[in-house]
């Protein structure tokens, strides 16, 4: 069995509000710590905001982890960044480490500054080491 889940979220067209970038991933609570590529593949628009949300349980409520200007400061939920995704620019890739904690399931969203762009997101979750 393995210890990590692959993610790939790819290209993804968002427009100037929030929507899902991909669908939900499922962990049920046995993934913690997310490792991710996030790329602004877009060639003429800078994001406005990227938000990653979690759900509890299957019958939750979609929460926000990290959103706006949260992407600006490493600590104990974001582990590392090496771009700010709330104002990614345009044909750039971010790199995440992410404790999501154990939760039933993660989505991400994202909007662009004007008119569209397109998101990918590549990474991995590794299980709860128990």
């Amino acid at each position: 069995m393995s210890n990590t889940k692959i993610i790939t979220l790819a290209n993804t067209s968002v427009a100037t509000a929030l929507e899902d970038v991909g669908s939900e991933i499922i962990l049920g609570g046995e993934y913690d710590i997310l490792a991710a590529e996030v790329s602004n593949l877009g060639a003429s628009n800078a994001l406005a905001d990227f938000s990653l949300m979690v759900k509890l349980k299957r019958s939750g409520t979609w929460r926000n982890l990290i959103t706006g200007t949260d992407w600006a400061t490493a600590g104990i939920v974001l582990n590392a960044f090496t771009e700010e995704l709330n104002t990614l620019a345009l044909s750039t890739t971010g790199v995440i480490i992410v404790n999501v904690g154990p939760v039933y399931a993660i989505k991400f969203q994202a909007d662009a500054a004007a008119s569209t762009t397109s998101i990918a997101i590549n990474g991995y979750i590794r299980k709860h080491l128990n």
